[in-house]
């Protein structure tokens, strides 16, 4: 799970599930994520993750260049690479 801007994440490891619609335990799964999406996305299978063991991951930047290597500098380089811009005005997702 990788933070493509910020260019950090960590390596998962471990078992995972997948649970369909049709599986007894779905509802229990679905029911917080069907509160956070709403009518707008239909939730049709949940995978549950068991994580054994978890391990930083970082761009090399931040350790050969320690001192000029910030996460705004990786996000303004990430964001100029893949030809985004900030979405901060309301109703700006725009992608050049």
């Amino acid at each position: 799970m990788i933070d493509v801007f910020v260019q950090k994440g960590w390596k998962l490891v471990g078992h995972a599930q997948y649970v369909g619609a049709s599986d007894a335990a779905f509802q229990k799964y679905a029911q917080p994520l069907n509160a956070l999406a709403g009518e707008k996305f239909k939730i049709q299978g949940v995978v549950l993750v068991r994580v054994e063991q978890a391990q930083r991951i970082v761009a090399p930047s931040y350790r050969f260049y320690p001192d000029s290597t910030t996460e705004a500098g990786q996000i303004a380089s990430a964001m100029k690479a893949y030809g985004v811009r900030s979405a901060n005005q309301p109703g700006d997702i725009s992608v050049a």
